[in-house]
């Protein structure tokens, strides 16, 4: 995503390099910060118009392969991104329109197995009722918080589910407590386990951090820009 990002900055100073100003990330700002919504809109267009343009037949007309494999990658990159927020935001259209696409690029990649899970799922789908279609859709997401922006894939939730259970077999291992025992006993109650994990963390003032912590990625994005 970072280096997506950074190939949008880039074209986008291509554009601003015209107005005599220099390349500098101070001159980019300075020049952003007097632009009306309405310019800005007009440059944001621009930048898409020119990434979108050679999709199709004039990419085969460009003479530089770097720059073909640029466009390429903005446009893969699209799909990737399509889908990450129909995800989020649990739009079951954009989902489906992003399946589409992830079909043939499966293919084109050479991932057969994956080629072959997507065929099958877009079988089941073309197959369906339009609500039973709509319902499938729909139990491939979850949320945990209630948000509007807080789904994500039910087989990750699976992922987290397996990692409580590491965590408690790890914590409970012994000779009395083989992988079956720990599957009998604390399947059902991993969720609950974990969070009781955490309320004597907070009330002995002690935490554990296992997630990594994101830094800002715009001084990475600008100098891959550049």
């Amino acid at each position: 995503m970072h280096s997506f990002q950074a190939r949008i900055v880039d074209i986008k100073w291509e554009r601003l390099r015209h107005t005599g100003l220099g390349r500098s990330v101070q001159d980019i700002e300075a020049l952003l910060q007097t632009l009306n919504p309405k310019t800005l809109y007009e440059l944001i267009e621009k930048v898409r118009i020119q990434c979108s343009f050679t999709v199709n037949a004039d990419l085969k007309n460009l003479n530089d392969e770097e720059v073909q494999s640029h466009y390429l990658f903005l446009h893969h990159t699209q799909t990737y991104l399509l889908l990450k927020y129909a995800i989020k935001h649990a739009d079951i259209g954009l989902i489906r329109r992003a399946i589409d696409r992830c079909s043939i690029y499966f293919h084109g990649s050479g991932q057969s197995k994956y080629a072959y899970e997507m065929l099958y799922f877009q079988r089941i789908l073309l197959a369906s009722e339009p609500s039973l279609r709509r319902a499938i859709l729909s139990n491939s997401l979850v949320n945990l918080q209630g948000s509007s922006d807080s789904w994500f894939e039910t087989d990750r939730l699976v992922e987290f589910h397996n990692g409580d259970l590491k965590l408690l077999f790890k914590a409970k291992r012994g000779s009395t407590l083989d992988l079956g025992t720990l599957l009998d006993i604390y399947l059902l109650g991993s969720t609950y386990f974990k969070h009781l994990h955490d309320k004597i963390e907070q009330l002995f003032g002690v935490r554990s951090i296992l997630t990594h912590l994101s830094k800002p990625a715009q001084t990475d994005i600008m100098l891959m820009a550049q």
